[in-house]
């Protein structure tokens, strides 16, 4: 039985009660937030706003990506908290949903105050430098980013809602140096000590609110690409002079080699693929900075 990732699931570090997403935050609503276990303490010290959007993502690569393992990217996103939410709750945040890939007709369920989005998840890569900070994307698989404003962010407040929250920053920091001296299983077992993300069940009509069904997964995956194929075609000296050539045949790119035969004639060996082949990877929406990232 195959356990590879499905196109849509959300994946999450979860049990029978809570969630766990993460967010990344300066140093001084970090520590506020964890010592009060609630960004009330912040929220009150004027540090933490639910006035803009905020986002929450329960890929732990994906946020490493998004702030750089806290250490390669934004100053004001060098700390991340693991955030537990209480599953109930959050699946009917999620209920509210709207969908940045769909049209505004379309997307025009709930009230706007929760935002997803489906993009390329994030996987672990010593060779990935630059922007990409030591995580590569998987196109065929999406992790889900949700962004909260209004009546969701200050859902945020609520102790009720946000159950625990944990500073993680050493175990991102641990990941990323063993990241960059090749050490993926280490940097794995820094990243999760304890239990690793896996599939969360996800009510039906939540499904269909995420578009997480099969109909809406093959749309979005689009048509498959046409297979390689490899052919033999025949040519004698007098058809065609020495060397490689390319030829369109029937909609279809032909390379053929030639190499004289035995008996005089040739024999080109040619790999054809079909028109349009090359994938098209869906491009991100664009990403919003987390409400603590205009507070210095």
């Amino acid at each position: 039985m195959s356990t590879a990732p499905k196109f849509r699931e959300i994946r999450a570090i979860h049990d029978s009660d809570t969630v766990r997403v993460y967010q990344a935050y300066n140093p001084a609503i970090a520590e506020a937030a964890v010592a009060a276990n609630s960004f009330r303490a912040p929220h009150r010290a004027g540090a933490w706003s639910d006035s803009r959007m905020t986002w929450i993502k329960p890929s732990a690569v994906w946020m490493a990506y998004r702030c750089g393992w806290t250490v390669l990217k934004d100053r004001n996103q060098s700390r991340v908290l693991a955030l537990d939410l209480d599953k109930e709750r959050f699946f009917e945040m999620l209920r509210k949903a709207r969908l940045a890939h769909k049209d505004s007709a379309m997307a025009a369920s709930g009230d706007g105050s929760v935002m997803v989005q489906w993009d390329p998840e994030r996987q672990m890569d010593p060779r990935a430098h630059g922007k990409d900070a030591l995580t590569r994307k998987m196109p065929d698989v999406r992790s889900i980013q949700i962004g909260l404003k209004g009546p969701a962010a200050a859902a945020l407040l609520d102790p009720a809602f946000v159950m625990r929250i944990s500073d993680v920053t050493e175990a991102f920091r641990s990941a990323a140096g063993h990241l960059q001296v090749g050490e993926v299983a280490d940097a794995e077992a820094a990243l999760w000590p304890g239990a690793k993300e896996r599939p969360v069940a996800v009510p039906a009509d939540v499904r269909r609110v995420l578009d997480m069904g099969e109909e809406e997964e093959a749309a979005a995956r689009g048509p498959p690409s046409p297979k390689v194929q490899l052919r033999c075609f025949s040519f004698t000296d007098e058809d065609f002079a020495n060397g490689n050539m390319l030829r369109w045949m029937s909609g279809t790119l032909v390379a053929m080699d030639y190499c004289p035969s035995e008996d005089g004639e040739s024999v080109g060996s040619g790999e054809e693929r079909g028109e349009g082949e090359e994938d098209d990877e869906e491009e991100v929406v664009g990403e919003e900075e987390d409400v603590a990232a205009a507070a210095a």
